[in-house]
């Protein structure tokens, strides 16, 4: 579904409508053809086909009273949400319900059936990282923030081509859930090298990480980079 913004004339356009996608660049707006995209049916692919399929179940064996709770509280200030024109708007009740199950599901984590009185984290104060070939180590490193009782550090992690990138592609892979004390230094290498093989002395690579709730809300998320060295 597109999104247009009118003015005079029209002054943005965001989204596909009649076989086109309304977009921009640096250049300014454009409009290209759509096409399918292609979809890899991978196992993992699979499994999260499934598990959004939960969803809808899962919200409709919600209470009435709880179903109202998640819309009340998604209509609020706090949780609006800024889309591509730069406006802001706010997810219904079962958007939202399902905005946290994914942080949940994809934290391997059981979806949040009750009523949600969960605030918005606020984010990471600060963030590095660091990797060693030989030493067989990967590990964020945080001097400062709260990581404990409902809250917790949501690390994601990629290899990029370069250190010094000004921003990061959207390639972000779960690596774990942490809970700790800062200076504490929680370790990504056995989910890393999972998921994108062994390291590479000279290999850059980025972290994010982010302040969830156990309910299921998210902050934005702080990043870094650095380079694997022998």
């Amino acid at each position: 579904m597109a999104i247009i913004k009118f003015g005079i004339t029209i002054v943005g356009a965001r989204g596909e409508v009649g076989g086109g996608v309304f977009s921009a660049n640096a250049s300014g707006p454009y409009l290209k053809s759509w096409q399918y995209p292609v979809v890899k049916r991978t196992a993992d692919e699979l499994h999260q086909r499934a598990r959004l399929a939960e969803l809808p179940t899962a919200w409709r064996g919600l209470t009435a009273a709880i179903r109202t709770a998640w819309n009340t509280l998604a209509a609020s200030a706090p949780y609006a949400r800024t889309n591509s024109l730069g406006e802001t708007y706010n997810l219904t009740g079962y958007q939202m319900f399902c905005s946290w199950a994914r942080i949940k599901q994809t934290a391997q984590d059981s979806i949040f059936l009750g009523t949600p009185t969960a605030t918005i984290p606020t984010p990471p104060p600060d963030v590095a990282a660091d990797a060693d070939e030989s030493a067989g180590t990967m590990r964020v490193l945080v001097t400062a923030g709260v990581y404990t009782g409902n809250i917790y550090g949501y690390i994601q992690a990629q290899p990029i081509r370069s250190s010094v990138l000004a921003a990061f592609p959207n390639r972000w892979i779960f690596m774990r859930l942490w809970q700790g004390t800062p200076p504490a230094t929680p370790s990504i290498f056995t989910q890393y090298t999972a998921a994108f093989g062994p390291l590479q002395t000279g290999q850059a690579f980025a972290v994010r990480i982010r302040r969830a709730h156990i309910q299921g809300a998210i902050s934005t998320g702080l990043e870094a980079s650095a380079v694997v060295v022998a």
